[in-house]
């Protein structure tokens, strides 16, 4: 009788913890099943916060994009202004560029007037002569007349006032010593004063004068265009 008794409780015992085993195990499987059923939220929230991202980088991008736009429209703006400006009188003084002629020809700026009756090229050297061209140059002249048909004074010298070219394009300065016909004397022409003469200039003996430029270099204001004649013959 004590044995069956004690096989009983022995029983009763083994199905007790088999029923607490389930138990522990169907929590878990709802725990688990509960974690899962609660992580699609959060995942969705991440999906939805990660589709959001794109848009708010594009809306921070956006007004930089405009701000930029309008930065390039403005310097292209700026450019056009720039390039429509006229450009500026580097003397700051009036006219500029070339008024030209020919031998016996007369030519006009606001202040002077210019015209060349002749030239002698070579300038013939007497054997007796005191001065001569240096070697391998020669002497060529040009007889002109300048007035000052402008307002202001002006101060001529051929030598500051007169440059020719020769047919190579090269410089030939006033001889300051040849005797030829009747020189130019440096002086200050008022309004309708002239000044006339010869002018001669030295250059290399297998050359010929080009042209003459009138402009007093020193002369800074008011008309600025330089009188050009040529001397083709």
């Amino acid at each position: 009788m004590d044995l069956k008794r004690g096989l009983g409780l022995v029983g009763a015992v083994g199905v007790t913890l088999s029923v607490g085993a389930c138990t522990s195990v169907d929590g878990s499987s709802s725990s688990s099943s509960s974690s899962s059923a609660s992580a699609p939220p959060s995942a969705a929230v991440s999906s939805n916060a990660a589709a959001q991202t794109p848009s708010a980088a594009t809306s921070a991008a956006a007004p930089e994009s405009s701000s930029a736009s309008a930065t390039s429209a403005g310097a292209a703006s700026s450019e056009a202004a720039a390039s429509s400006a006229p450009a500026s009188d580097p003397l700051g003084s009036g006219q500029q560029g070339l008024v030209t002629t020919k031998v016996g020809a007369e030519a006009k700026t606001s202040k002077l007037s210019v015209k060349v009756t002749k030239v002698v090229d070579p300038v013939p050297v007497g054997d007796s002569a005191v001065f001569k061209p240096g070697a391998g140059l020669k002497w060529a002249a040009v007889s002109i007349t300048v007035t000052n048909v402008g307002g202001a004074p002006i101060n001529f010298s051929p030598s500051m006032c007169i440059d020719a070219k020769t047919t190579t394009n090269g410089s030939a300065s006033a001889s300051l010593f040849a005797d030829y016909g009747s020189p130019i004397d440096s002086s200050t022409l008022h309004e309708g004063d002239t000044a006339s003469g010869d002018v001669t200039f030295e250059l290399p003996k297998n050359q010929k004068l080009k042209s003459v430029d009138v402009r007093c270099s020193l002369d800074f204001a008011g008309d600025q265009r330089t009188i050009r004649v040529d001397l083709a013959h």
